[in-house]
């Protein structure tokens, strides 16, 4: 089973939970980037450097289902079985640059999972999302709380999500 991990991240949390998934599935992994980077809006305990008005110009692109443009990938999702797709929640809505690669890579998908960081992972419908763009209702989801993606309970969580995932496929 060829599986590709992909996902956006503002400031390292998504990306950190991304790099255990692949790694515990022996997958490739691929970051979605904005073509204009935006600074980054949390930044692991430490001060963010962005503005308000960058904090509300992406909570408002979140909510009212933008996209932004994203450079070209550097792996096509096409020719794996499985592309498991991360995004951080913002304003607990998916992040505009993965709504952006769902929405142009949505038929060169055969089989999704999908995942997420977020702040409180009981109030969004990311994955309602997600669900939406890409057509496809995922083998598994993950909700990683922000403040767990770099502490001892996020491999415990990503194993789970991970034997999730290859019991779905086996059975399929």
């Amino acid at each position: 089973m060829k599986t590709l991990v992909v996902c956006y991240s503002n400031s390292g949390t998504t990306m950190s939970v991304a790099e255990c998934i692949a790694q515990d599935l022996r997958a490739d992994l691929d970051a979605i980037e904005e073509v204009k980077a935006r600074p980054p809006l949390i930044f692991a305990g430490r001060k963010s450097k962005a503005t308000v008005g960058a904090f509300m110009r992406a909570a408002l692109a979140a909510v009212f289902g933008r996209c932004s443009k994203i450079a070209e990938t550097r792996i096509d999702p096409s020719g794996y079985d499985l592309v498991v797709v991360g995004t951080p929640v913002w304003a607990g809505s998916l992040a505009p640059a993965v709504r952006s690669y769902l929405k142009r890579h949505r038929h060169a998908l055969q089989r999704v999972a999908f995942f997420c960081s977020a702040g409180d992972p009981s109030k969004m419908r990311v994955f309602n999302q997600m669900r939406g763009l890409s057509g496809q209702v995922p083998v598994a989801t993950i909700a990683v709380r922000s403040e767990d993606a770099r502490t001892e309970a996020c491999p415990k969580a990503i194993g789970e999500f991970v034997a999730q995932i290859r019991a779905a496929l086996q059975a399929a």
